[in-house]
């Protein structure tokens, strides 16, 4: 395979590992989202059962609310659960991207070594070594 053949390859693998690596990013960030809320939430609940004032808020009110703050928990650590398969799988996806990307930029460059190699040699081939010609035949 010739070299440009190669870089061409390379751009693609480069774009493919970029584009896997975003994927990846945005994923990750949903899971820390997701963790932020979760312990929002529970700072809700704890903040609740520990301070319950019951003067300023009815005990039915203050139950809804605790039952919400808790739903919301549930929902998005099932959210988050859904997600850590999502991501594994992602991270699978990006390690062959980067592995794919590294191979062939060694490819790449060891191509290009030898594409270099073959010219000096060809040059050190075509060159003269020995004296310069006469040129006074009198």
């Amino acid at each position: 395979m010739k070299s440009d053949q190669l870089n061409k390859l390379v751009a693609l693998a480069d774009a493919q590992k970029a584009r896997d690596l975003a994927v990846l990013e945005s994923a990750l960030a949903e899971d820390r989202r997701l963790e932020q809320e979760i312990n929002e939430m529970s700072k809700i609940i704890a903040q609740d059962m520990t301070d319950g004032d019951f003067s300023e808020m009815p005990y039915s009110q203050f139950a809804l609310r605790l039952q919400w703050a808790d739903h919301r928990v549930s929902e998005a650590a099932a959210r988050r659960e859904a997600l850590s398969d999502k991501i594994r799988k992602l991270r699978s996806l990006a390690a062959i991207s980067l592995g794919k990307h590294s191979a062939l930029e060694k490819l790449s460059e060891r191509a290009e070594k030898q594409k270099r190699e073959f010219r000096e040699a060809r040059t050190d081939r075509e060159t003269p070594t020995g004296p310069p010609p006469r040129t006074d035949l009198g």
